[in-house]
């Protein structure tokens, strides 16, 4: 093959018409606030100036196969590989990666490869004559699992473990998605909030007597079963409930419970591939232990703390002040309430859309202080 292949003629025209909004946006920017605010001015030249970047991108990016070499031109660089030099490529949905034989040479890159012309004849080429590296990973980690005598003696016996392994996962994360619906049922259910904080805990059970075969994360293309959905089914309205249903009055208790949780889980998640055979270093370090092992830290100790405390509550008295509704992922209803108690500055709340209506501006409400569980004081708000 001696050909070219450029931005096609749809992506070039999504990319021109972001230009064109980016850089009317800078220029009002950059126009309207530079007497008024000097920073937004300054980011609006930036957008101008971003803005001349894609267009000059766009019509640069291209790739040449030759009768002896691969070259990917971008914006900032070129890159080329003799043919003989490659040692396979790696196909994903939005990335090609094409791989060297010599590890020490750098690989060439292809982002959002579908914006190319002719681009499924030049994932077709690329498959006919090089080797596919993520089939080859494919079959040597299945390999490794059929040969495995911890999964059974016989190669029929570690089927039925793959099988069983696949079975285990299906359902785990079947039941994650039905608890992140049940999020809109159970909204006050103590006994839901508990089964949402022992779910992740399950994960970590089925992790450790899976033999290996189930992880957390995983690589796409890998014999490897993952559970990240249903745990995230467990964390995401974990995180909601104890963002929305509670109030923190002070934090001097809540850090160390909250890094033992976070580190406790996010190490897990590590430890549990520690080779990173089936998962990315990005994905096992970065987003498994700071991500999860955040959310799932910050939900545990909240809903641990205040469902669980049964400690006498203190009444207090405050004023609203002021309301406000924002609209980022969903309507969310705040109220501002006047200093109450230990709280000596005006303090922002959530609440229902009920409640909100129910407390007009100047109107009292009640405010329900508790030492909670983990001795990290809380408070809830009623008309």
């Amino acid at each position: 093959m001696n050909r070219e292949f450029p931005v096609s003629t749809g992506s070039k025209i999504s990319y021109f018409v972001l230009a064109l909004i980016t850089l009317i946006l800078g220029v009002f920017l950059w126009i309207a606030l530079i007497s008024r605010n000097p920073g937004f001015s300054v980011f609006g030249m930036f957008l101008a100036g971003s803005s001349i970047l894609i267009v000059i991108g766009t019509l640069k990016r291209k790739i040449f196969v030759c009768d002896d070499r691969i070259v990917h031109t971008n914006l900032f660089r070129t890159r080329e590989l003799s043919l003989i030099d490659i040692k396979g490529c790696r196909i994903g949905q939005k990335v090609i990666n094409i791989i060297p034989n010599d590890s020490s040479s750098s690989k060439i890159t292809i982002n959002n490869y579908i914006d190319y012309a002719s681009s499924g004849e030049l994932t077709k080429w690329l498959r006919e004559n090089f080797t596919d590296l993520d089939q080859v990973d494919y079959q040597t980690d299945l390999q490794s699992i059929l040969n495995d005598p911890c999964l059974g003696i016989t190669e029929t016996d570690r089927k039925s473990a793959i099988h069983k392994a696949r079975i285990t996962a299906i359902i785990y994360n079947v039941i994650g998605g039905i608890l992140l619906i049940l999020l809109f049922v159970f909204k006050k259910s103590v006994l839901f909030d508990a089964a949402l904080l022992i779910y992740p805990i399950i994960a970590v059970v089925i992790i450790l007597t899976s033999k290996g075969l189930i992880k957390l994360f995983a690589k796409p293309r890998t014999p490897y079963y993952t559970i990240w959905m249903g745990t995230f089914g467990a964390i995401i309205p974990m995180f909601i409930k104890s963002a929305a249903d509670y109030s923190i009055l002070e934090f001097n208790h809540f850090w160390l419970p909250f890094i033992i949780a976070a580190l406790a889980l996010g190490m897990f998640i590590k430890l549990s591939d520690p080779n990173n055979s089936a998962t990315t270093m990005g994905s096992s370090l970065i987003f498994a232990g700071l991500i999860t092992g955040c959310l799932y830290g910050f939900s545990f100790v909240t809903l641990t703390n205040c469902d669980f405390d049964r400690s006498a509550e203190k009444i207090y008295q405050a004023t609203v002040l002021s309301h406000s509704i924002t609209n980022s992922k969903g309507t969310h209803y705040h109220i501002s309430i006047s200093p109450w108690g230990p709280k000596s500055n005006i303090g922002n709340v959530d609440v229902s859309e009920s409640e909100y209506f129910q407390e007009p501006v100047g109107s009292t409400v009640n405010v329900h202080l508790k030492k909670g569980l983990l001795k990290i004081p809380w408070y809830t708000v009623t008309p």
